[in-house]
Parts: structure tokens; sequence; C-alpha cells
């Protein structure tokens, strides 16, 4: 009589459990999470890389400016993100064609709205997003370039970063150190 009345206990706690707080067996309710206000993994704030580079591009001719992209949760840890990239490379003040106004050399955008785009530029050994910016013409040697990032999440919410670049004699570019 102990066994049944123990069974029957452990079997109406097992029936009324899954609707208490969201947490139940396999298969039942579970505690949800997900990128609303709320999830604590979505991009804050985000920095170029310092692997970000300048190469030649021997096959097609021009320049490829190569953008190491990290988004950062509000912890600071590196993370994942929907939305949009966009790129502007600036040629500072003192070169540029007017007096005191910087000079938009290029721009791209580059849509990460898809599991395929996240994939395709997404690196995780480094946790970085890559992106291979073609330019037909390279700056000029020991040019002081700005880089700006903007990146717009699905949400409309938007973070901007900017980043002095310069290039060598060697056309190599990098922004400075952390």
């Amino acid at each position: 009589m102990m066994r049944s009345a123990a069974l029957f206990v452990l079997v109406l706690a097992s029936a009324l459990l899954p609707g208490c707080g969201g947490v139940g067996f396999k298969g039942g309710p579970t505690a949800t999470a997900g990128p609303g206000n709320d999830w604590p993994f979505i991009p804050t704030s985000m920095r170029v890389h310092p692997f970000t580079s300048l190469e030649i591009n021997e096959s097609e001719g021009g320049m490829i400016l190569e953008v190491r992209m990290e988004l950062l949760d509000q912890l600071g840890d590196p993370t994942k993100g929907v939305g949009d990239f966009r790129f502007e490379l600036y040629a500072s003040p003192s070169t540029a064609s007017r007096e005191g106004q910087e000079k938009r050399l290029f721009f791209w955008e580059a849509p990460m709205t898809t599991l395929e785009q996240n994939r395709q530029h997404y690196d995780p050994i480094t946790r970085t997003y890559a992106f291979n910016l073609r330019m037909p013409d390279a700056p000029p040697a020991n040019e002081k370039l700005k880089l700006v990032v903007q990146f717009t999440d699905a949400r409309g919410h938007r973070l901007v970063v900017q980043s002095p670049l310069s290039v060598g004699a060697h056309r190599k570019v990098a922004p400075p150190a952390p």
C-alpha cells in the first residue's frame, strides 16, 4: 500500500511539474529565451579587429581591404549578429580635396540577414566577421585613412565604430593596437 501511494505522488508530481515555471521533461514546455530586448547575447558594441589588412589583388588588380569585425555582447564577449554592415573609407582632411573636409574614397554594403551569409563571413577561430572589400585603386602611400563601420541589426538598432588606418610605403594597412 505504501508503495502505491508513493507511486501515485510521483506520477502526480511529474504531471504537474511541466506547467510550473516553464521547466519540464523532454518534449514538454521549457524555459524560453530569444533575441528580444532581454536577450543578453545581442551585439551591443563592435570593434575593428587588428587582423584588418590591405593587400594587393594580384589576380584582378587593385587592392582588397580585408576588414575583420568583432561584434560584442553586453559582457564584452564575441557574439554573432543578424543585420547589415556598411563600410566607408575616408581620406584624412589634410589630403582631401576640400580643406577641412574628409573625402569618402569607397563604401561597401554587406547584408548579414541569412544563415548562409553568416556562415560565409564568420570565422569561428578568430570569432570575427571577415569581409574582402575590393578597391579598384590603391590609396596613396603614407595616406592617413579612417574606416567607419555601421552595423544595423534586424530590430533597427545601429552600432557605429571608427578606426584610423594608415597605408605604409608597402601598401599594408592596419588599425592601431587596442
